[in-house]
């Protein structure tokens, strides 16, 4: 077997013992009493009769609900299967699974009792007017939409009178590599952290095809400022020349036209020329060293202009 069979191999072993331990455990969560029963008798203050004493409290006093029942450590998890994580659209019975498995990791990892309950609702009105029916029963409901995607990132301290809301960023990940993503600043902390003199910041994603997944390391670019009509060239199309300039060779009737250049910003590859090219014309990008000042050149496929 060789690495990539072996890796492969490796990485179906947790999706084949999860379709073996699933059915043996009947499933990952259960409901386990927190008082002590020594007896039938104890059902009688746990429940009826004695039971009605801390039902007249809350009645009197609502918040109490949170001192004599488990609500305050009690979270709903709840989804109707349209979007389960990574897995789309499967329906609330196939979503189940995935919910109980969001129980465990509450009960796991923070103590907190949790109940999976996946919804067959015929539209989002009927889904949030059940969750509203369930907020009673529960401290906190879990509920995930990764149509929109929250982006939190930090930027220097010298960049805070420059930020706010609304402004636009730039969303890149190794996940799609080469594809970018807008997303907008929603949020910007008061406070600066002391540590490391930056600022957080919270954007918010559109995520309507669930491509991108909660928890992807991401790229961020923040667009302080647009700039109209400004001219780009490829890197490629400078050559450097002495004297701290640098110049390009321009295709103007089939011929090179060696045109010195100032450039000013650099982005992905392509740099900003500020005086020495206009927008719509021809610049060489390979074999520059080939070519001298009014040498004939044709262009190659897709309009760029290549020595002769």
């Amino acid at each position: 077997m060789n690495d990539e069979e072996r890796n492969l191999a490796e990485a179906g072993e947790p999706a084949d013992e999860a379709i073996r331990l699933h059915p043996f455990y009947g499933g990952k969560m259960q409901t386990l009493p927190k008082c002590a029963i020594r007896s039938f008798a104890d059902f009688s203050v746990w429940y009826t009769p004695g039971v009605a004493a801390p039902c007249k409290a809350i009645e009197r006093e609502p918040d109490l609900v949170f001192e004599h029942t488990n609500r305050g450590n009690l979270v709903a998890v709840v989804s109707d299967g349209s979007r389960v994580l990574g897995l789309g659209d499967i329906g609330p019975e196939a979503g189940l699974p995935v919910m109980e498995g969001k129980a465990l990791l509450f009960k796991y990892l923070g103590g907190v009792d949790a109940v999976a309950l996946c919804l067959r609702s015929a539209s989002e009105d009927d889904f949030v007017r059940a969750v509203e029916m369930l907020e009673p029963s529960f401290g906190a409901i879990n509920l995930e939409d990764i149509a929109t995607l929250k982006v939190d990132f930090r930027l220097p301290e010298l960049y805070l009178d420059r930020v706010r809301p609304g402004q636009t960023v730039e969303i890149a990940s190794d996940v799609l590599a080469g594809e970018r993503f807008a997303a907008t600043v929603e949020a910007i902390d008061p406070l600066v952290d002391a540590q490391g003199r930056a600022l957080r910041l919270r954007a918010s994603l559109p995520n309507p095809e669930l491509r991108l997944r909660p928890g992807v390391f991401v790229r961020v670019r923040l667009i302080l400022a647009e700039r109209a009509d400004v001219v780009m060239v490829p890197e490629a199309a400078l050559v450097p020349a002495p004297g701290n300039t640098q110049f390009v060779y321009r295709v103007a009737e089939g011929k090179a036209q060696r045109v010195e250049v100032r450039t000013g910003t650099r982005r992905d590859a392509m740099v900003e020329v500020v005086e020495g090219v206009q927008a719509g014309e021809v610049v060489v990008t390979a074999g520059q060293l080939k070519l001298r000042d009014g040498a004939a050149v044709k262009l190659a496929t897709g309009g760029v202009a290549r020595a002769d």
